[in-house]
């Protein structure tokens, strides 16, 4: 593990101190920026004094993929966020986000998936990808809407990186 860190440190893919990124921290902002965005208010965390467990004391399974899932659900007036490592199916949009990726999985109440991804190494490339992916949520939100498909209640933003 410490070994994949440098590596990445020198490829300019983590902070010199990439400690945001293994605790779920960077994860947490971005579910903030989303909330704002999305429904309109600050999230609510669940079980925000749990410590997350280590990437290196999580192993895959079965052709199953490790990713940290930061994820939001609007519930009787509030946004709920959840940070966690997952196991993920290698056939799950986010199980193929690598490297300096980040993407985001929508799930409307209807079940429909909408799946976006973009480079999210260091703050200019984070804060353009994510307020890409939240415009183009809004757009598809406000669409749905107007053809009374979706309200902002009926989507669950989860982001991975």
């Amino acid at each position: 593990m410490e070994a994949a860190v440098q590596a990445a440190i020198r490829a300019g893919l983590a902070e010199p101190d990439p400690s945001d990124d293994l605790d779920g921290t960077d994860v947490a902002h971005k579910l903030r920026i989303l909330s704002r965005e999305a429904f309109g208010r600050e999230p609510v965390f669940i079980d925000p004094d749990v410590r997350l467990e280590s990437m290196t004391l999580v192993r895959p399974h079965r052709g199953r993929v490790l990713r940290l899932i930061g994820s939001l659900e609007m519930t009787s007036g509030s946004v709920q966020a959840r940070i966690a490592i997952r196991r993920l199916a290698s056939r799950h949009p986010l199980a193929s986000v690598e490297g300096a990726g980040n993407g985001i999985c929508v799930e409307t109440c209807s079940g429909k998936r909408i799946f976006v991804r973009g480079l999210g190494a260091g703050p200019w490339p984070t804060a353009e990808a994510i307020m890409a992916d939240v415009l183009e949520l809004l757009r598809w939100t406000r669409a749905a809407r107007s053809k009374g498909r979706a309200t902002t209640q009926a989507v669950t933003p989860e982001v991975g990186s």
